[in-house]
């Protein structure tokens, strides 16, 4: 039994449905069932029973529940008094991250987080993996979420860094709504090997991930790219001018107005997103508290 697991269980408590509690736990339904089963195995007992789909408290469920209310105010109590004192709430988090991840993940882990450090503040940009991680070895940022970044090149070594994969990322291909192909609901690499495609900056995670899953698939094609640039915005921009079609990762923010966004079902398209610090250096109580948040509530590896 774990911290962790009575967190899962308070909150499935108090919410009374698993994908909700999931939701606001910001982890998977499958990773808080498997907690709540693994805590009534160690407990050897049933907590929770189903009614018309409505979630109920065994008897033995409301006996551990009053205990575990208890523990959590105490627990938390005592930690939010010795972190005072120390001043490990107090603080600054400068993150670095890449468009997809500033625009939805990150605040919704910060919302989830900050209630708890009121006087930590936090300072976000928004730019390419390479500039993430450069800014990362000179100091000028914390921490940085990036995509695949082992092969990317720059005034740094990849071996400076530490890294966890949080995520991962499908990338579909955008199309402009007009297309022929935008009625389809996936389409397959020899339908689009001849199109002109609008790419990212060579030097993007993205590209090396599309990179590897053509070679994975045997194919020897190589793309005919006519315009290059670095933010996702732009490249869909030029998609709905009709200058190209595009792969990218879908970000509630786009503006996907005009446009249409298909799998590709001959592909496994995807890029790991890491979070990045520096290895072997200080790291602030504060963001090393931040960044120990995001990995226990990463979909990766529970």
């Amino acid at each position: 039994m774990n911290w962790q697991q009575l967190q899962h269980f308070e909150k499935l408590v108090s919410v009374g449905h698993y994908r909700k509690a999931a939701e606001q736990l910001y982890i998977t339904q499958p990773t808080l069932s498997k907690s709540i089963s693994n805590l009534e195995k160690e407990l050897g007992v049933p907590l929770f029973y189903k009614k018309n789909n409505d979630l109920y408290l065994t008897i033995y469920g409301k006996a551990f529940h009053s205990h575990v209310q208890n523990a959590i105010s105490e627990v938390e109590d005592s930690l939010q008094e010795i972190a005072v004192l120390s001043g490990q709430n107090t603080g600054n988090i400068r993150i670095g991250s890449i468009f997809t991840i500033a625009s939805d993940y990150l605040p919704k882990i910060i919302k989830a987080f900050a209630p708890n450090y009121p006087s930590v503040r936090f300072s976000m940009c928004q730019q390419t993996t390479r500039q993430n991680l450069s800014d990362l070895y000179n100091d000028t940022i914390d921490i940085a979420f990036v995509s695949d970044f082992h092969a990317i090149e720059g005034d740094f070594c990849p071996d400076s860094f530490s890294s966890e994969c949080i995520m991962n990322e499908e990338i579909l291909l955008a199309v402009p709504a007009d297309h022929p192909l935008a009625g389809n609901k996936s389409v397959k690499f020899p339908d689009i090997a001849n199109e002109t495609f609008i790419s990212y900056n060579s030097r993007t995670g993205i590209i090396n991930s599309i990179s590897s899953a053509l070679k994975n698939a045997g194919y020897s094609n190589e793309l005919t790219v006519s315009y290059t640039v670095n933010e996702e915005n732009a490249v869909l921009g030029l998609v709905r001018a009709g200058l190209g079609i595009a792969f990218i990762c879908d970000a509630p923010n786009f503006n996907k107005s005009g446009l249409v966004f298909l799998p590709l079902s001959d592909l496994c398209l995807y890029r790991s997103i890491y979070m990045v610090w520096k290895k072997g250096e200080y790291i602030p109580p504060i963001v090393n508290k931040f960044k120990n948040f995001i990995l226990a509530n990463s979909e990766v590896g529970l």
